[in-house]
């Protein structure tokens, strides 16, 4: 990659560009950056992104990882490792190419264009990890993240001696869409007296030019002593009189025991003077501009965003409500057979009400004297639109007829659309006409929602401005199903028209949930029928009485793809949850979700010390936070834990005991391992639930399960043998190793 030699160090950077690895080489040895690897992977024809991530995430010797890449293929196996990488150390990235490919986001989207990156940058949020735009804020987010740890919230001060550098921080703050925090009148009673009667006090927090060290540090204890305040940004910029050192000083003895974070920014000073030096050594971040500290609060507050979206791991199936899966797959099997690969709006409705979202009745009718009559039976007012011979509406061509009151109304407005059709395209002729209910909400706002199928990551889900005009606002945002409510909800919240949703000049706000409901059941339909490749719904109203879809367009292919195959993420696999007897109490046997971290952790509490050695081969006394979270968030593409869940007499759900296989990055081998709490030992349980593991894997394609059990621990020992498990000696006299071949 280049002549120079990488310099030692915690970071690893890998890259599919060699031209850009020598040039991060000359970079990093300038900045006295060093690597525990540096990778340039070309077209990674044998080794790819995701093979790269799965070993670093397992290597000590790496703290983080920055990735360059122009592209990513393989998604379900990129997704499974970046996800696996992100629960254990930052992973961030640079993804080129970001510029709009109309062409094809209209081949993949239809009139939802400009999607591209969009699809990207909701791959990376949803795996944990962080986007950035340069090589340079690569290497800045690493170091921030290496300082700051999570925030408290999202609500930023700026403190700065100077109007100038604060309002630019505050510019920068407002530019990407973050939060100022409001001052109480307690903090501005405290500012009064350091920065002068009759100056404002608000922020972003003006201590003067002649703001001496010991201003600094008073002014910045009043605003991190403010509840609103989660962090700040502290600037000060070079004056005759005042030593930056000195000002160092006394604002890191000011942060002594603080948690609540603040961004230095040190105007004019080299990076390794004194000052940053000061800084740096008690963790205090430092950054050459007002604009660059912003930045590096939210490169936090977006990491930990992505970082919670990455424990979210929605179910296979709706919670939330129950879709007639087969009625839809029969309407479009119908269509497919009928040589038709989109929808007809009558089709789209059954296909809509079947996973329980509500639309606006339409009735097709294929001449003017048929949408008359159709008219009648639907009750006035109606609108009606033409039909080409596609099924597609051609109302963007001739108009639509709207709040028509009458048959006699209906008719002309359909001769009328027929003759103007004539008129403008001699080649096309008005296949019929949708004759729809005339909606009247006033108060509504016109969403679109939908899904579309990216060429590599499979169907995802949109969400934004709707109406004529939503191509030109292009507000939209993009979620990798499948979603669940706390998805959907940050989905909704990407977007511009989520504030108007929220209620502005006397209008109330938008049914909120019902919102989110139906984006998870857009989620769920993609999921559930890989025959779709693209649905629109434009408009879908949504008012203080909830949402109702005007329109939908639905496009349809035939699929081999089974189960969640043609999903980026697997899903929470709930088909395989079962109820067995124990102890004639009734068991239910599931897969492990992230929402079991306090049911496992009273499990752990119950273990014996013995029983916990026997597990962990060593003592642990208590399980914290960080611990429990690997045991319950896992990626059920390779790693699988089964529970034994039972509601306990005080009502709440209690967790018996646990098996789990944690499969190589190949899918070949899996470790196997098992916890039954004590009282649940001798009543069959740790077979039970080994068997269904054994299943699980068989039908995965795994081909061994292998494991440890310690010399003395007989009760294991003898459940592996009667399980089917070799049981072998090892170098180790103390350890047994046990192994069972699952494909014949």
């Amino acid at each position: 990659a280049g002549h120079l030699a990488p310099m030692a160090g915690k970071i690893a950077f890998v890259t599919q560009s060699r031209a850009l690895a020598g040039a991060v080489l000359h970079y990093a040895d300038a900045a006295g950056i060093g690597f525990s690897y540096f990778i340039s992977l070309g077209a990674g024809a044998d080794v790819d992104l995701g093979d790269v991530l799965d070993y670093l995430a397992s290597d000590g010797t790496t703290r983080a990882v920055l990735i360059h890449t122009e592209s990513i293929g393989q998604a379900r196996k990129f997704m499974s490792s970046a996800r696996a990488a992100a629960r254990s150390k930052p992973v961030l990235m640079v993804k080129a190419g970001r510029r709009a490919d109309p062409e094809r986001d209209t081949a993949v989207a239809g009139d939802m264009t400009g999607i591209s990156d969009l699809v990207v940058d909701a791959a990376i949020r949803r795996a944990g990890m962080l986007r950035v735009a340069t090589i340079s804020e690569l290497f800045d987010a690493v170091e921030t993240l290496t300082f700051v740890q999570r925030l408290r919230g999202h609500h930023l001060a700026v403190i700065a001696n100077g109007g100038g550098p604060g309002l630019m921080a505050a510019d920068a703050l407002q530019s990407i869409g973050g939060a100022p925090a409001a001052l109480s009148e307690k903090t501005q009673t405290a500012l009064s007296p350091l920065i002068g009667a009759g100056r404002a006090r608000r922020n972003p927090v003006d201590i003067r030019d002649d703001a001496t060290a010991e201003r600094y540090a008073k002014s910045l204890t009043a605003v991190l002593n403010d509840d609103a305040v989660d962090a700040a940004v502290l600037i000060h910029s070079p004056v005759a009189g005042v030593d930056g050192s000195d000002v160092a000083r006394a604002v890191t003895d000011a942060l002594s025991g603080r948690k609540k974070p603040v961004f230095a920014c040190w105007l004019g000073q080299d990076r390794g003077g004194a000052a940053p030096q000061i800084l740096g050594k008690a963790g205090v971040p430092n950054y050459a501009s007002p604009e660059d500290a912003v930045r590096a609060f939210a490169h936090v507050t977006d990491y930990w965003k992505n970082q919670e979206t990455l424990m979210q791991t929605p179910a296979s199936v709706a919670d939330e409500f129950v879709p007639d899966v087969e009625h839809a797959g029969i309407v479009i099997r119908t269509a497919l057979a009928a040589g038709r690969d989109r929808l007809t709006i009558r089709e789209v409705t059954q296909v809509f009400r079947a996973y329980a979202i509500p639309i606006a009745d339409t009735l097709i009718a294929k001449d003017p004297d048929e949408a008359a009559r159709f008219a009648e039976a639907l009750g006035f007012p109606v609108a009606v639109t033409p039909l080409g011979p596609d099924t597609g509406d051609l109302g963007d061509v001739v108009g639509a007829g709207l709040d028509l009151e009458s048959s006699e109304a209906v008719r002309r407005a359909a001769v009328a659309m027929q003759q103007r059709l004539q008129d403008l395209r001699p080649d096309a002729h008005v296949q019929g006409f949708n004759v729809r209910e005339m909606v009247r909400r006033p108060d509504a706002i016109e969403l679109i929602a939908g899904a579309f199928t990216d060429p590599v990551f499979g169907p995802v889900v949109v969400f934004g401005h709707g109406g004529t005009a939503s191509a030109v606002i292009a507000d939209r945002a993009i979620g990798l199903p499948p979603l669940n409510m706390a998805l959907a909800k940050e989905l909704v919240g990407r977007t511009r028209v989520a504030r108007q949703l929220a209620g502005y000049r006397g209008r109330d706000p938008a049914y909120m949930t019902e919102i989110y409901l139906t984006l998870v059941k857009v989620a769920h339909m993609v999921a559930s029928l890989p025959t779709i490749r693209r649905l629109e719904i434009n408009p879908l109203l949504a008012d203080s009485r909830g949402v109702l879809a005007i329109n939908g367009d639905m496009w349809v292919a035939p699929s081999d793809a089974e189960g969640a195959g043609h999903l980026a993420i697997k899903p929470y696999p709930k088909d395989l949850e079962e109820r067995v007897t124990i102890d004639g109490q009734s068991v239910l046997l599931r897969p492990i979700r992230p929402e079991d971290e306090p049911e496992h952790h009273v499990l752990l509490d119950g273990i014996s010390p013995e029983d916990i050695r026997f597990r962990f081969f060593t003592t642990i006394r208590t399980f914290g936070h960080t611990e429990l979270t690997r045991f319950t968030q896992i990626d059920y593409d390779r790693e699988m834990a089964f529970i034994a869940s039972r509601q306990a007499p005080n009502g709440d759900r209690e967790t018996l005991g646990v098996v789990r296989a944690m499969a190589d990055p190949g899918n070949r081998r899996a470790e196997f391992a098992i916890l039954v709490r004590g009282d649940m030992k001798g009543k069959g349980l740790g077979r039970i639930l080994t068997d269904k593991l054994i299943r699980y894997c068989r039908r995965s394609g795994l081909a061994e399960l292998t494991g440890q059990v310690l010399a003395d621990n007989h009760l294991m020992r003898a459940l592996a043998e009667r399980s089917g498990f070799t049981v072998k000696a090892t170098d180790d006299a103390e350890v047994l190793e046990i192994s069972l071949p699952l494909q014949a």
